[in-house]
């Protein structure tokens, strides 16, 4: 956070966004970069970001458990570097709130080590009903077939500027229970998920707890939906019209200059 705020304050004294142009994937993202940088209103082009679809997944993942193989275990997967900003040690407290049975599978580079072993030392103290293990890291290739094995995607996060995992866990039909520190904030309402507070972890416990007793049938028409909502919308064409124009803009301005 020191180095960020030193290199902040040079970057505004040195004016080094002369001549720069700033692509925000939001309004969200665009505030941050005015109050931060200082940068001029003028400057700053809205253009959402677009996911990177490189899974070799099919379009709709085929379920893993059938009606009768439905058991109630909720399968829960983090999936992240593995660092403070992330913050799983925030998702190991919030399940060990739960009352339901879940198997926790966490995913991501061990980017931190004491951080990592702060959070063994929690997940160790997990209640029985929380299954946990480490799984290692996943190629980029093959993140959304990852996320299509599981029936929630926990991410705490505090904070994505955008938030290309979060993209991947609904083109893959897996609802994310979210922190409200990106740009995501409207999961709820699109029926792709829930956006909570960071300073309200019961009620992150109460929402895994609600999830855990939805129906296999439930939990597949809520996947049949994103996977929808993920075809009509991420990729959608204001998007790549956005980035298109956005382009074409800055090579107009580069040869007017």
């Amino acid at each position: 956070m020191l180095k960020k705020k030193l290199y902040l304050a040079t970057f505004r004294f040195l004016r080094l966004d002369r001549n720069l142009t700033f692509q925000a994937s939001s309004q969200f993202e665009a505030d941050d970069i005015r109050t931060g940088i200082s940068a001029d209103e003028k400057t700053i082009k809205i253009a959402s970001d677009l996911p990177a679809m490189q899974s070799s997944s099919p379009a709709e993942p085929e379920p893993l458990v059938s009606v009768e193989g439905h058991t109630g275990l909720l399968r829960v997967i983090f999936l992240s570097r593995i660092s403070p900003m992330k913050n799983l040690d925030f998702a190991i407290a919030v399940l060990a709130k739960t009352k339901c049975d879940v198997q926790f599978d966490i995913f991501g580079p061990k980017e931190d080590l004491p951080y990592w072993q702060h959070c063994e030392q929690r997940l160790a103290s997990l209640p029985s009903n929380i299954q946990y293990q480490y799984c290692g890291t996943v190629l980029p290739v093959d993140v959304r077939r990852r996320f299509a094995e599981y029936d929630l995607f926990l991410f705490p996060t505090q904070g994505e500027n955008y938030g290309h995992v979060i993209a991947e866990s609904i083109s893959a039909g897996t609802p994310v229970l979210l922190s409200d520190r990106t740009p995501w904030r409207t999961l709820e309402r699109d029926n792709l998920g829930w956006v909570l507070p960071l300073d309200a972890p019961n009620a992150f416990a109460e929402t895994i707890d609600t999830y855990s007793k939805t129906s296999w049938q439930e939990r597949q028409e809520k996947r049949t939906h994103m996977l929808k909502f993920s075809e009509h919308h991420l990729c959608a064409p204001e998007s790549i019209s956005q980035n298109r124009d956005l382009f074409f803009d800055l090579v107009r301005e580069r040869d007017e200059f």
